[in-house]
């Protein structure tokens, strides 16, 4: 998890601003800073160092220096990706998976985001044409927040925080999303709690130029075939296979590899096969009060996900979460929130996350959208 902020403005800034706007997302990437400024752009970044972690550091930049990205995700198929823009004489001076992305730029221009298999947010700075470029993976798992000036004048970061240090956005409050929040339980985007800031819709580009400002959605190639009309066993062998081969793509890392495990089906499964192909993996779990929800049944699952652990030779951790934790930890939830959430889950998430970070586990394996998949 790393952060990016910037900008591309006419107008005069404070020197000052671009290093408020990167340091407020220090929590997001505590291992190191970026800085580039060119004319009317200037962007930063915060490094939460994964792969390649002498050699990562951003921004990313083509030879000639026309082309500078900064980037927060990975790229899954970037290995794929990088032999062939090798084989066309491009060379690399990393091997983090991000630096295709200048390169395949130079190559397909901004059809590029139709080739990356991955999560990202990512903002492109063309500076031949003064264009700046950002985008958004197909699912939106990677946060990205923009606010317009003016057409084609930009600000965005990774979480709204890091646009808050530029003067002139407007920071009213949305009523409509305000409205909506009781619903939904959160905002539902591109809405955000304040008027003036927008979330970049997923699988979305912005471009903003000379021309003004424009948002583009880009094709998803990722789709697979739908599984309708074919036998049962078929269907299952295939489900194996894709979600097999999303989680191993997914192992990518340097540093050591942990997993939430709740003792669900698929988080069971996300951690069965991590440990397949890792030599040591660190598993994490909460455990609540052994309380009867009427909602969910029975809240605690801590010894299933135990005994799961056990079964696969991971190295398990139980975090006791109490009422207490939850009123020590309501200020941390809400500012890491960045705006409205109400799904208390997410008091668990911060629990088993800071545990992992203090055993040294810089990398969770867990399954945004499983629930729909597996059924929770």
């Amino acid at each position: 998890m790393c952060g990016i902020a910037g900008y591309k403005t006419s107008r005069w800034v404070d020197d000052a601003v671009l290093p408020r706007m990167v340091e407020a997302l220090h929590h997001r990437g505590p291992d190191g800073a970026g800085f580039f400024r060119d004319g009317d752009f200037a962007g930063g970044m915060r490094r939460l160092a994964i792969v390649d972690l002498a050699h990562g550091e951003q921004p990313f930049r083509t030879e000639d220096g026309t082309i500078t990205m900064f980037y927060n995700g990975e790229i899954y198929n970037y290995r794929e990706l990088r032999q062939r823009l090798e084989a066309k004489g491009y060379r690399f001076r990393s091997n983090c998976d991000g630096e295709v992305i200048p390169f395949l730029y130079r190559e397909r221009g901004e059809k590029l985001f139709e080739l990356l298999d991955g999560m990202f947010a990512v903002g492109l700075w063309i500076a031949s044409e003064q264009k700046l470029i950002l985008a958004r993976d197909i699912p939106g798992e990677k946060p990205l927040h923009y606010a317009e000036l003016a057409p084609g004048e930009i600000v965005f970061g990774s979480e709204i925080e890091a646009l808050k240090p530029f003067l002139g956005i407007d920071l009213s409050l949305d009523r409509q999303a305000l409205w909506d929040f009781p619903t939904f339980l959160w905002i539902p985007e591109p809405r955000t709690v304040y008027r003036g800031i927008k979330a970049l819709p997923r699988s979305h580009i912005l471009i903003a130029d000379a021309k003004g400002s424009r948002l583009q959605r880009f094709e998803n190639k990722f789709n697979l075939a739908p599984l309708c009309g074919r036998d049962d066993a078929d269907v299952v062998a295939e489900t194996q296979r894709v979600v097999e081969e999303a989680v191993k793509s997914r192992l990518l890392s340097d540093v050591p590899v942990g997993s939430f495990l709740s003792g669900g089906l698929d988080s069971s499964i996300v951690a069965t096969i991590s440990a397949k192909h890792l030599s040591t993996l660190d598993t994490f779990s909460v455990g609540f009060e052994d309380i009867d929800d009427p909602y969910h049944g029975r809240a605690d699952e801590s010894q299933a996900a135990a005994d799961t652990a056990a079964r696969i030779g991971a190295r398990h951790h139980t975090i006791r979460v109490t009422g207490r934790t939850f009123k020590d930890e309501i200020d941390r939830f809400c500012r890491h929130g960045d705006q409205p959430f109400a799904v208390s889950s997410g008091f668990g998430i911060l629990a088993v996350s800071k545990a992992a970070r203090e055993a040294g586990i810089k990398v969770l394996m867990t399954g945004d959208g499983a629930d729909e998949m597996f059924g929770g």
